[in-house]
C-alpha cells in the first residue's frame, strides 16, 4: 500500500507533507487533517473523478483511527443517487480551506502575542513601542480577515465549527484593545489623536 509523501501526494486530496494518507489500486483511505484532507461536504455513496476514474466514498470514519474518508473504485449500480464531484474541483476547494486555515491561525497567533503584553504603565519606552506595533499588527490581520470572513464560514463549514465563535471573541477583543492603547498614547504619552490613528 501505497503513503503519502514528499513525492507522492494521495490521489485524493493532495497531500504530500506526511504519510497519514495510504492507497492502493483498489482503496484509498484518505486522513482528515487540519490542513489537507477530503471534502467535507461528501456523503457516502458520492464519487470523486480520480484520473478519470469514479471513487466512491463508502465510509467516513475509517482508518486505524477512525479519522479517514475511505473511497473504492465505483461500480454502477441502478441507484444513480450518488453525486459525481470532479477531483481538480475538490482540491481547488481544498487549498482555498487551507488558506483560510492559515490565515485564521495567522490572526490567532498575532493576537495571542497582543493579549501576553504586560500593562502598558510598566513597560519601559523601548517596550511600548513594541507593544504599539504588535497591537496594531494584530488588529490590522483581523480587520483584513473579517472583510472575508462571512465567506469562508459559508464555503467551509468545519472551520466555521471551529473557529467562529473564537474568532469573534478574539476580535472584539483586539478592537478593546486598541481603544485602550489608543487612550493610553493620548493620556500618557502626550500623542496627538493624528499620531494614534489606526
Amino acid at each position: 500500500m501505497q503513503k503519502s509523501g514528499r513525492n507522492n501526494a494521495c490521489p485524493s486530496c493532495g497531500r504530500t507533507k506526511d504519510a497519514d494518507c495510504r492507497w492502493s489500486d483498489d482503496v484509498i483511505f484518505c486522513h482528515q487533517g487540519s490542513n489537507h484532507g477530503p471534502d467535507q461536504s461528501l456523503r457516502v455513496g458520492d464519487t470523486i473523478l480520480i484520473d478519470g476514474a469514479p471513487w466512491a466514498l463508502v465510509k467516513r470514519n475509517g482508518g486505524y483511527d477512525g479519522n479517514a474518508f475511505v473511497f473504492k473504485p465505483h461500480q454502477e449500480k441502478a441507484d444513480t443517487s450518488h453525486r459525481t464531484v470532479n477531483r481538480q474541483e475538490l482540491l481547488t476547494k481544498q487549498a482555498k480551506r487551507s488558506i483560510a486555515s492559515v490565515s485564521l491561525e495567522r490572526f490567532f497567533t498575532a493576537y495571542q502575542r497582543a493579549w501576553d503584553i504586560n500593562d502598558l504603565h510598566s513597560l519601559t519606552p523601548q517596550a511600548i513601542d513594541q507593544a504599539i506595533t504588535t497591537i496594531e499588527h494584530a488588529a490590522g490581520i483581523g480587520r483584513d480577515l473579517s472583510g472575508n470572513v462571512d465567506q469562508i464560514w459559508r464555503e467551509h463549514q468545519d472551520l466555521r465549527d471551529l473557529y467562529k465563535l473564537r474568532f469573534e471573541a478574539c476580535l472584539l477583543s483586539i478592537n478593546y484593545q486598541v481603544a485602550d492603547l489608543a487612550h493610553f498614547r493620548t493620556h500618557y504619552l502626550g500623542q496627538s489623536s493624528a499620531e494614534v490613528m489606526f
